[in-house]
């Protein structure tokens, strides 16, 4: 399964500040936590798609 921890350590390696994406983070848990119990995706789909929702909104 796609781990958001990992999601979250690239983003922070990409140069985003740790509290920013925790906090894009917490904004999104409901919507990610659907997408992962809901959406038919191979694991690779899925770590994109869940971490440009947490892009979108640390870019919002």
């Amino acid at each position: 399964m796609t781990s958001l921890n990992r999601i979250k350590e690239e983003l922070i390696e990409q140069g985003y500040d740790m509290e920013a994406v925790d906090l894009a983070y917490l904004k999104s848990t409901s919507v990610l936590d659907w997408i992962i119990n809901n959406k038919k995706m191979d694991e690779k789909q899925l770590h994109n798609y869940l971490k440009s929702i947490l892009l979108d909104k640390l870019n919002t």
